[in-house]
């Protein structure tokens, strides 16, 4: 592993320029290397998030093919770095609210995480804008599906004293799957304020 080895200073201007740290260097070399990064704890949470929102590894956090160039370019004399920054997309308003309400990493009060929840956002988007032209789901039950399903998560979190939103399918997979309809019944019976009490559930 290099690390900061061989960079300079303009390599490191350019790693900041892209949003980048060398923290999220090391990590990315440690995964490449096969090195498990699980057990860093949370404060390396944001940079996995960070990685994955730049392509570089994917919700599983194995490292893309993308993620593998970058590596090659962070070292290059002729830094060009493959972190560019996206040309901006305008998001349904009805799938930003969603996305915010969605929890970008799983941890929560006293729970410690390791996953981003949050990811590949354009697909979402598309995805999102189609489960809502079927007219099968409302945006405002899609919304509730999903705090219906994070307050469960974080009550059988405290029955179980394991966290159990780590298990929640990352944005991508969860729309993918249609996850949200295991829990549209339960919303459109009215269930939607579950309150989380560390212990109670009410509603």
């Amino acid at each position: 592993m290099k690390v900061t080895k061989d960079i300079n200073l303009f390599q490191f201007k350019a790693l900041l320029d892209s949003g980048l740290s060398l923290t999220d260097v090391y990590l990315l070399e440690m995964i490449d290397d096969n090195k498990s990064v699980l057990g860093l704890g949370d404060c390396i949470t944001m940079s996995l998030y960070n990685l994955e929102g730049m392509g570089f590894i994917d919700e599983h956090h194995n490292i893309t093919l993308e993620g593998k160039n970058f590596l090659k370019d962070v070292y290059s004399k002729d830094l060009k770095l493959r972190a560019k920054k996206k040309t901006p997309v305008t998001y349904d308003k009805r799938f930003e609210d969603w996305w915010n309400e969605y929890p970008p990493i799983d941890k929560f009060d006293d729970f410690s995480g390791s996953r981003t929840l949050r990811n590949k956002k354009d697909d979402c988007h598309e995805l999102y804008v189609e489960i809502l032209k079927e007219g099968r789901f409302t945006h405002q039950e899609l919304l509730d599906c999903v705090r219906i399903e994070v307050e469960a998560r974080k009550q059988d979190s405290y029955n179980k004293l394991e966290n159990q939103l780590t298990f929640m399918k990352a944005t991508s997979s969860y729309l993918n799957s249609r996850q949200f309809e295991n829990y549209i019944a339960e919303v459109r019976k009215g269930k939607k304020q579950r309150v989380v009490d560390k212990g109670t559930v009410t509603f």
